[in-house]
């Protein structure tokens, strides 16, 4: 929603998969936060690590306001509440004001989609808008600092696969002085890739760019078999198929920036870039996500190495003290 290199904007909060470990201890020690049409979904809270104290939650949505156990109000307007709301802030100094989101953090991995996905958040601009399908596209890409306001579109809350392609033709429509950057993995693409003919038809030139690790990578990581499997396609010849449109294929981190660089240069067409990722590679922000979800399914923490060792930092672990771990 905001322009990430504004003054005051600190990133993506969301339990142990927040941005950085500086966003969970800022908003967790907050004083009040508030949450403005949030869905307390597994996703939204971290897997369920979101460790905020839950006599400091205001929620207002449209028909509710209150607190996480207690509505105070179940008619709520919920414009006239945004707009209410800042008419009565009076802003003063305060001790954050310093707050300026990290540059996208590459740590010292050898994952493939990690170096691409550095690539990426080094060349967009103003101009551009990031639309992520889900799977490594969307969680690997949540670090990433937009350049302006309404620039990052995703499908977190069903996780919707085969979201993102069609979503940049609305997206394009909508904002036409703006140019989709589309994160998709190749399973994802195989279910709705087709609607490059519409972005075609209607003149509209995204950047598409498919992460082939040759199956659906994100399911491999909870239990791999024959059916995370697809049939391989030629993908850059879609552009022969529709009609139109430019497509190359990248086999290294290097090709792949000289490419992204020609496709940001390339304005007056469509393009496609077919990346290719080692099977098993995935992202670091991944990996964070689904050691979360293994950790629901198992109850075992995926940071201690040692089960039989006393954790040091259980007191300031959202793992520790979420609510379900305690159960």
């Amino acid at each position: 929603m905001l322009e990430e290199d504004g003054k005051l904007c600190y990133g993506v909060y969301a339990g142990v998969v927040s941005s950085s470990k500086d966003i969970r201890t800022f908003v967790e020690q907050a004083d009040l936060v508030i949450m403005l049409g949030t869905k307390m979904t597994d996703v939204n809270c971290g897997i369920f690590t979101a460790d905020i104290d839950q006599e400091k939650i205001l929620i207002a949505k449209n028909g509710y306001a209150g607190s996480y156990t207690e509505c105070v109000n179940d008619n709520l307007d919920f414009y006239r509440f945004i707009t209410g709301f800042a008419q009565f802030i009076n802003p003063k100094p305060v001790r954050h004001n310093n707050l300026k989101i990290p540059p996208f953090q590459i740590p010292q991995t050898n994952s493939v989609m990690d170096q691409y996905l550095r690539i990426i958040e080094e060349h967009i601009t103003k101009e551009h808008v990031i639309v992520a399908d889900t799977g490594d596209s969307c969680y690997g890409s949540l670090a990433m600092r937009m350049k302006s306001d309404n620039s990052y579109f995703a499908p977190l809350f069903y996780n919707t696969m085969g979201y993102a392609v069609p979503a940049s033709v609305g997206i394009q429509l909508a904002m036409p002085d703006k140019r989709p950057v589309v994160l998709v993995g190749d399973g994802a693409f195989q279910m709705t890739g087709m609607e490059l003919s519409t972005s075609l038809r209607l003149g509209l030139n995204p950047i598409i760019i498919i992460f082939n690790n040759s199956g659906y990578g994100m399911q491999r990581v909870f239990q791999d078999g024959n059916f995370n499997t697809l049939t391989p396609w030629n993908y850059t010849s879609i552009t022969k198929l529709i009609g139109g449109g430019i497509a190359q294929k990248v086999e290294t981190v290097q090709n792949f920036q000289n490419t992204l660089q020609n496709a940001m240069q390339t304005k007056d067409s469509l393009f496609v870039i077919e990346a290719l990722v080692p099977k098993g590679d995935i992202s670091t922000g991944l990996k964070t996500f689904t050691d979360a979800a293994k950790r629901e399914k198992t109850g075992i923490c995926p940071f201690l190495e040692n089960p039989d060792h006393v954790c040091s930092v259980s007191s300031s672990c959202g793992f520790c003290r979420a609510s379900i771990w305690q159960e």
